[in-house]
Parts: C-alpha cells; sequence; structure tokens
C-alpha cells in the first residue's frame, strides 16, 4: 500500500509468516475436533453404561431362566434390581422356583436326566426309526382325532377347526420335541433291590417309616449318580444306568455298594429282614414309550429278568449283592473284590439262554498312596477266595485239545483247592459244597459213561424253575390254594 507524506511516497508492505497462520488454524481445528471425539466418547460412554444398566439384569434372568429349563433349581438365584419392573419379575420367578421345588420330588429321575442330556441330543440331531414310527403314528392318530371331530362340528365350525388345528399341527411338526417317543439300543445295566419279608414281619408303622428312609437314600444316590431310579413295591427298587462317560456297569456296581451299605443300617433294627440286590449288564432297548399325553421311561430287555433270577439266588444263598458275568468287564474286576460263586442260565440280548458265571461283589478295590499297609493287610485277607476262583475256572479255562485224563486231573486239582479252601474258610460251606457236590456228580456221570466230561463241565449250570403246584381242595370252604415255589436245582 501507498503512503504519502508531503513530498515522500511510501510504499507500506505487511509480512506475515506462512507457518503462523497454519498454526493458529490448526490450533483452532484440534480444538473443534477434540471437543466433537470427547463429546462423542462421552455420550458413547453414557450410552454403553445406560445399555449394561438395563440389559444386564435381563440377561442375568435369561441365564436363571435356563437352569430353570433343565429343573436345576437348587442354582437358581435372584437378586434385588435397580429396576423396579425387573424387581417384580424376580420376585414373581422366586415364587415359581419355590413351588416347583415342591412337586419336584414327584418327578422320576429320567426327566432330569434326559434334561441334563438334552443339548448333546439335540446337536447330534440323530433320530432312530423306531422315533420316527412312534412319532408318525402319534401324528397320524392326532390328525384322525381332527377329522372326526370336523365330521361332527358344522360346516363353519369345521372350516375353523380345520384351519386352527393344521396350523398348530404344523407348529408341533416343526418344533423340536424334548423327549422324544421310541427306543434307542444302548448298553444299560440294572441294579435290582429287594427287601425280603417287608410286608409280612412289620407293622404299617414300621412300614412307613422304613420305607420313607430307604426312598430317600436311594432318591439322592440316583440323583447323584445321575441314574433312574423306578419304585416297583414297597420292598422292590430299580435302579437303571446307561453308558455314557462313564461305564454303566462300573456305576452299578459303585452304587450296589453304596446301597448294601445304607441299608444294612437302616435294616440293622430288623433282624428278619435280608436284602438280596441283583446286577445285570448288556444291551437293551432304552427310551421313552407311551402317547403325547402319558410318556414313560423304560427299559426293554431280558435285563429285567436276569435281575429277578439274581435277587432270587442272593436270597438262597443269603448273599447280599450278585452280578453276572458282563456286570465285571471293562476293567471291573481291577476295581472290585470278587469272587465266583455259581453259574446259572440268563438270556441274552435276543433272548436266547446263556450260560453266565454269577459273582459276588464284596467291596471296592481302590486305596489310597499313604494307605499301602492297609492295601497289604486287605490282599492278604482277600487271598481266601483265590483258591475258589481257582478251583471254579474248571468250569470255564479249558483247553479244547484236552483229553480226558487231564480233565479228570484238573477236575481233582480243583476239588483239592475247594478242601483246602473249606478248612480256610468253614463259614463258606454251603457254596463250596454246593460245587464240590457238582463236580463229583459230573465226574461220576463221565465215568458211567453218561455224560462227555468236558462238556459236563462246559455246560454246568444251575437251572432255576418257578413251578405251580395245585394243593388238595378244601371241601368245606371250597377254596382251592395254588402255591408259587422258586426251585434251585443243578444240572
Amino acid at each position: 500500500m501507498e503512503f504519502k507524506l508531503e513530498n515522500i511516497v511510501w510504499n507500506v508492505f505487511l509480512v506475515v509468516y506462512a507457518d503462523d497462520i497454519s498454526r493458529t488454524v490448526n490450533i483452532n481445528t484440534a480444538i473443534s475436533v477434540g471437543v466433537a471425539v470427547f463429546v462423542i466418547i462421552v455420550g458413547l460412554l453414557t450410552s454403553v453404561l445406560i445399555g449394561y444398566m438395563i440389559t444386564e439384569p435381563l440377561k442375568y434372568l435369561e441365564k436363571q431362566f435356563m437352569k430353570i429349563k433343565k429343573f436345576d433349581l437348587t442354582s437358581v438365584h435372584f437378586t434385588s434390581s435397580r429396576f423396579k419392573e425387573i424387581d417384580v419379575m424376580y420376585e414373581d420367578l422366586h415364587e415359581m422356583v419355590v413351588w416347583l421345588n415342591e412337586f419336584k420330588s414327584f418327578l422320576p429321575e429320567s426327566i432330569f436326566n434326559q434334561l441334563r442330556n438334552m443339548e448333546n441330543s439335540s446337536e447330534s440331531g440323530e433320530e432312530t426309526p423306531k422315533q420316527k414310527n412312534m412319532e408318525s403314528q402319534a401324528s397320524e392318530s392326532i390328525k384322525k382325532q381332527i377329522s372326526t371331530r370336523e365330521s361332527k362340528d358344522g360346516i363353519e365350525t369345521s372350516s375353523r377347526l380345520s384351519s386352527s388345528h393344521d396350523g398348530s399341527f404344523r407348529n408341533n411338526e416343526d418344533r423340536t420335541s424334548l423327549f422324544k417317543l421310541g427306543l434307542s439300543e444302548k448298553e444299560a445295566s440294572i441294579v435290582l433291590v429287594k427287601i425280603s419279608e417287608m410286608c409280612k414281619s412289620l407293622s404299617t408303622i414300621e412300614i412307613a417309616q422304613l420305607f420313607s428312609k430307604i426312598a430317600s437314600g436311594l432318591s439322592a444316590l440316583a440323583k447323584t449318580m445321575q441314574a433312574d431310579l423306578q419304585i416297583l413295591s414297597i420292598d422292590q427298587y430299580q435302579i437303571s444306568f446307561v453308558t455314557g462317560k462313564k461305564k454303566s456297569n462300573i456305576q452299578a456296581l459303585e452304587a450296589a455298594l453304596k446301597i448294601s451299605k445304607s441299608l444294612s443300617s437302616f435294616l440293622s433294627d430288623y433282624e428278619k429282614l435280608s436284602i438280596c440286590i441283583g446286577i445285570t449288564t448288556g444291551k437293551a432297548n432304552v427310551g421313552n414309550l407311551g402317547t403325547n399325553s402319558l410318556r414313560f421311561y423304560s427299559i426293554v430287555g431280558s435285563l429285567l429278568s436276569n435281575a429277578e433270577k439274581l435277587c432270587t439266588l442272593s436270597r438262597h444263598y443269603n448273599i447280599q449283592i450278585l452280578a453276572d458275568s458282563k456286570s465285571l468287564e471293562y476293567g471291573a474286576k481291577t476295581l472290585f473284590v470278587t469272587r465266583p460263586m455259581e453259574r446259572i442260565e440268563i438270556e441274552n440280548e435276543i433272548f436266547l439262554p446263556n450260560i453266565s458265571t454269577v459273582y459276588q461283589v464284596i467291596k471296592e478295590n481302590s486305596f489310597s498312596k499313604d494307605e499301602w499297609m492297609y492295601e497289604l493287610e486287605q490282599q492278604k485277607e482277600n487271598v481266601k477266595y483265590k483258591n475258589f476262583e481257582n478251583a471254579f475256572s474248571v468250569f470255564e479255562q479249558l483247553d479244547s485239545n484236552s483229553n480226558s485224563a487231564s480233565l479228570v486231573e484238573k477236575v481233582n486239582q480243583s476239588k483239592s483247592l475247594l478242601y483246602e479252601h473249606l478248612e480256610k474258610c468253614p463259614g463258606d460251606s454251603q457254596i463250596t459244597n454246593n460245587v464240590l457236590n457238582s463236580l463229583d456228580m459230573l465226574f461220576t456221570k463221565a465215568y458211567n459213561g453218561n455224560i462227555d466230561l468236558r462238556n459236563g463241565l462246559l455246560n454246568y449250570r444251575t437251572r432255576m424253575d418257578q413251578s405251580m403246584s395245585k394243593v388238595t381242595q378244601d371241601s368245606s370252604f371250597n377254596i382251592v390254594e395254588i402255591c408259587n415255589s422258586q426251585h434251585v436245582n443243578s444240572c
């Protein structure tokens, strides 16, 4: 710009550095951006905090609902909330859980076991042909009921019912059923518990008191071991195990020993009562049977009748726990102290007769590392059944190429071991004498040429027959009595 002063002309220049201008602009921009970012961050944090405060009790409520869905009511807990509406929901749900706990004891343990395995079964998505057939039959019956009801009603009512029922039926088909109908083949074990002379020897008050103790003890055991408990009668109980993470036979043997110990303490004041426990293992059809309105968890197979035979044999020999040979597979013999005591004829998976060795289950064979002295003492005590076990092997461990002379020698060795066992353990005379008499009988028949000694040893078993004999008719009262009796014979 020009500047004049009298005759002097001045040229005035204003010099501004670009750095000064850019610095000022940058500072103003940074302040604006910083304030905006701060406001945004504060807004986001506030919204996240408010969202967390709202969703946190809802997520907690969702977790409690999942526990209620699986009937895990003991771990359901409701706390107070900041929001009054959610706090009211907590109070109502707490009352609902209290009511559910009231009638939970009336539900069978099989329902809770299926609820625990619900996630695994839903992920696998496997459905057996039997289940599909059962569900298709159920759906067909529902359709028939709908069509029958429509034919009885008017045209307008029938069309309305048809649309509503068809819609609900499609929804039911699309929805995955929690407790599916049908049977599937699984490895299972049955523990049948019988208390003999309970109804005959006790009064009604004593039966009620004793039953409450037995039922509560078995129920707690079934819940702990995730087994299915079925009360067949006042003096007969059935606990079933299905192979999962742990083999069913090992679970059944552990449960039988615990049951025997508990019942022995309960029945210590009742001398006339005795405990009979039979354990059988094998393939069985397991699942829910019935209709959509009535379903029953059941095990179908020969295991039930085999367990009945073992309980009868247990009472005959006055032994508390008996198990078949399959129950001692999968390494169970090393975990428990057992001894063979008899051979009986039971049914296999397809209901064909099969000879099985019956074992007496004595106790668990487990010790801690610091209990080596106690272990040595127990091993010495367990050796007393070793001679009997070696002698009993004459019925099973036979060489196909062995001649008659070697078989006779083996029978004589077994008899010598049994006599030695009888001297050391005179209290085991009933079972030992039974085996000795059987060996003498087989040896005599083989000597007379009636049977082959090898086949006689392999096919030896105790036959259990149930006979019905008609008693004489009493003319004065005109009554005909039918007597049921169990006979245990060796053949």
